[in-house]
């Protein structure tokens, strides 16, 4: 049976604390979080050693990675989010995950997993010309796979998803190639049409 934690922020608590409490009965646990001044959330008795937790943004930052688009095609890329632990997440996260840097490990997996999900939604061209709708895809799917969704029954990871920003795309030489030589391969399309002109119609036409 697990002694009794209290979760605290520091010695000097500010005076607009934000507490909350709850039981859980598999350990006998009574917790009480606070918002602590410094950005942190604590728990643990005084005495003992404390698990740390920010109260502020995390960001996560990907960079250089490659996904598959809808059509096949390796599309490389790199992406921030940012991500929050919150009051009420506290506990749950403790019993779950037991630490913040498991729980941190999980929810940026998680999002990366929700990113590579929503680059398959899409075509490679529309990577070109849709970004900022790609952005909002991915995004929406970072709430979904960290926050959950109760009318799903879909769980998350005990995380608030707040931000997203996709800063490089990188389409694939090949997509790059086709697209440069159907681009140059018009004009000499038309030349070479000309020059195939059978010469009787030539001859009439100069007539």
């Amino acid at each position: 049976m697990l002694q009794n934690p209290a979760v605290s922020s520091s010695d000097h608590l500010a005076s607009n604390l934000s507490r909350y409490s709850t039981v859980d009965d598999r350990y006998d646990v009574f917790i009480e979080t606070f918002n602590a001044p410094d950005g942190y959330f604590f728990i643990g008795p005084s005495a003992c050693k404390r698990v740390k937790f920010p109260s502020t943004f995390i960001t996560a930052d990907f960079r250089d990675r490659t996904c598959v688009s809808n059509d096949g095609l390796h599309i490389k890329f790199s992406v921030m989010f940012q991500y929050q632990m919150t009051a009420s997440n506290v506990y749950p996260t403790i019993i779950k995950y037991r630490n913040f840097e498991k729980w941190a490990s999980i929810v940026e997996q998680a999002g990366l997993s929700s990113i590579h999900h929503s680059c398959a939604e899409f075509m490679v061209t529309e990577f070109q010309n849709k970004r900022g709708v790609i952005q909002s895809s991915m995004l929406d799917n970072l709430k979904l796979k960290l926050e959950g969704n109760e009318n799903s029954g879909e769980d998350g990871v005990n995380a608030v998803a707040v931000s997203l920003q996709l800063t490089y795309v990188h389409l694939p030489e090949q997509y790059n190639k086709a697209v440069a030589e159907k681009q140059v391969g018009l004009p000499h399309g038309c030349l070479f049409a000309m020059y195939m002109i059978p010469s009787d119609i030539l001859s009439i036409s100069s007539s």
